[in-house]
């Protein structure tokens, strides 16, 4: 997270958070319900597939990150952008929070 600007999570979903765990879409619909915020108006960044399968199924936006899987399975999966790295993500907190995709 401090690689792209973030502090560290004042919310946190774990394992313990949830009964069941990813391809279900529990994680990330507890972590946006945490965040007062509808699953449709996050954005989940993803290295598996039943990662970018978890996010797809909660409705968020997602971005797989090509860290441990190739291209076309994140894609297959259902990720809507694909980035090598976080390198290519910027944050703008000016007006409200921006994520900037240099893809």
């Amino acid at each position: 997270m401090q690689q792209i600007g973030l502090d560290a999570p004042k919310k946190l979903v774990a394992d313990t958070s949830v009964k069941k765990g990813k391809p279900d879409p529990e994680g990330y619909e507890v972590g946006a319900r945490l965040l007062g915020i509808s699953p449709k108006d996050a954005v989940v960044f993803e290295d598996s597939v039943n990662g970018v399968v978890a996010g797809c199924a909660a409705g968020c936006t997602v971005v797989g990150v090509l860290t441990s899987t190739h291209e076309d399975k994140l894609r297959e999966a259902g990720a809507k952008y694909v980035i090598k790295d976080f390198t290519q993500v910027q944050i703008s907190h000016a007006n409200g929070l921006v994520i900037t995709l240099d893809i």
